[in-house]
């Protein structure tokens, strides 16, 4: 490594094991000895699922890289997903502390591959700073790009130089302190990659070279030797099948397949507490000739108790398209409410049969309105609580549904907006999914009694209280 460069980063997550192992017999055969591992967040780290709950990362449509709807087909995958919030994570995370450290670094991905004319270039570049030609630091070049997805390019063969070109070289570069503090400047939100924000957006002329030829690519992208841990590659599929196993190629080619269908536009989305109508207002649709799936997709929208979250993954899914909110995009959404009265005793059975469900909601309302459901008195308060503050997580809704007397309504709403709705239809407003069934076991609903209502925690009963006004409910009596 030049002189100059006071440190050698390779960014990698810790639980990748086997990317850590190969580094560190890889590095020394190309004479790299001195460097440290920087641990990268996970798309499941606090950290993102933050950025999600307070909607600081930009979202579909358009898409975050020109702009477009659908970027020309209907599987547009432009949309930031969570590995990619994490990996911008994880880089404003070392653009401070190389910031702060206040030295020259050089910085790798832990797939990368040093080609067998680096030393040459390195020498070519120690010249350019020693003699001056190169000057690095404030008001003059800050980033250094190295390395890129494996091309034409990378042949010793090709002349040197410094170009202005820009290559998304985050495989591997040269940042400097100054360079690095002014990446981190602006507000929180993440609108684009951590590549496009390095190498396209943030430098200014004169900033940034890129050096011909490049020294380095990455076994992901540009092989698929190794598998990547943000967009699975196709062509990790084809050296699978050249030296792995049927099996495993298929696979894998089906990953890259669901991939591409995960990011999702649909008309309609509608949402709710679990027990209070979704699955009935998905049924009103379908009977008024809309195509909307219950936790599954359909051509018209998603109708999904758990899209409320910002989760990374919902812990039950018929189809990919209910997989995420994140990941799931529409021009109108419905929120489903039920009379307390009625709701709290389904929730209870649900909160103490479906441990899965509960377990959802208490993580994301924790995270979101920064109260426990654990920490209730009572088993009711626990489930009064849930079902008014998931509520509130269901910003700006374009239209609620009382499951007691909305039908209609809804049904007009979707005509009104644009959605080929047959008004004609005489709707059957039987109850859906009313006797629910847990591991095959039905389960009788439990008694809520007038002292039940009464024992809620004061806070509670404002919740419900600001609950039954918003939406026209009665109170229980005891509240």
């Amino acid at each position: 490594m030049p002189s100059w460069v006071a440190r050698t980063v390779v960014v990698s997550l810790p639980t990748c094991t086997e990317r850590r192992d190969r580094i560190n017999r890889y590095l020394p055969q190309h004479g790299v000895f001195d460097y440290e591992f920087f641990d990268a967040s996970g798309p499941s780290s606090t950290e993102v699922d933050r950025l999600y709950i307070q909607g600081k990362v930009l979202s579909f449509p358009p898409c975050f890289r020109c702009g477009q709807l659908t970027c020309g087909n209907d599987t547009c995958n432009n949309v930031l997903i969570p590995p990619q919030v994490a990996n911008v994570v994880t880089f404003r995370r070392l653009w401070a502390e190389i910031a702060a450290r206040n030295e020259i670094t050089l910085v790798m991905e832990d797939d990368i591959v040093l080609h067998d004319y680096s030393a040459a270039v390195f020498a070519r570049l120690d010249k350019l700073v020693e003699s001056g030609e190169l000057i690095l630091g404030q008001g003059h070049c800050g980033l250094i790009r190295l390395g890129w997805a494996l091309g034409d390019e990378h042949s010793g063969e090709m002349p040197f130089k410094l170009s202005s070109e820009v290559r998304m070289s985050n495989p591997m570069y040269i940042i400097t302190p100054e360079f690095a503090a002014t990446l981190l400047t602006g507000n929180e939100e993440v609108t684009t990659t951590s590549d496009i924000t390095l190498h396209r957006n943030a430098p200014l002329r004169g900033q940034a070279v890129t050096v011909f030829p490049p020294i380095a690519s990455d076994l992901s992208w540009s092989t698929g030797e190794i598998d990547s841990t943000i967009h699975p590659k196709p062509k990790r599929t084809a050296y699978l099948q050249t030296y792995g196993n049927k099996d495993e190629a298929q696979a894998h080619a089906e990953k890259v397949r669901d991939h591409r269908s995960h990011i999702f536009y649909r008309p309609l989305l509608i949402t709710g507490h679990p027990r209070s109508g979704t699955g009935f207002a998905a049924d009103i649709c379908r009977q008024a000739g809309l195509d909307v799936g219950h936790e599954t997709d359909g051509r018209h929208g998603v109708s999904s108790w758990m899209m409320a979250a910002g989760a990374e993954k919902n812990p039950w899914f018929a189809h990919p398209v209910a997989r995420s909110r994140r990941t799931f995009h529409s021009d109108l959404v419905v929120h489903t409410v039920r009379d307390p009265l009625t709701a709290l005793p389904s929730i209870l059975r649900e909160d103490r049969y479906a441990p899965k469900s509960f377990a959802f909601r208490r993580k994301y309302i924790k995270e979101s309105m920064g109260v426990d459901l654990a920490d209730s008195p009572t088993a009711a308060d626990s489930a009064c609580l849930s079902l008014c503050l998931w509520t509130e997580m269901i910003d700006a809704p374009d239209h609620f549904i009382r499951i007691e007397d909305g039908a209609s309504q809804l049904v007009l709403f979707l005509h009104k907006s644009g959605l080929p709705v047959d008004r004609t239809v005489k709707l059957n407003l039987h109850a859906v999914n009313a006797d629910k069934h847990y591991k095959r076991v039905r389960y009788p609903l439990p008694v809520v009694s007038e002292e039940t209502w009464s024992e809620l925690a004061t806070q509670t009963k404002s919740l419900l209280k600001q609950y039954c006004e918003r939406f026209g409910y009665n109170l229980p009596i005891g509240v």
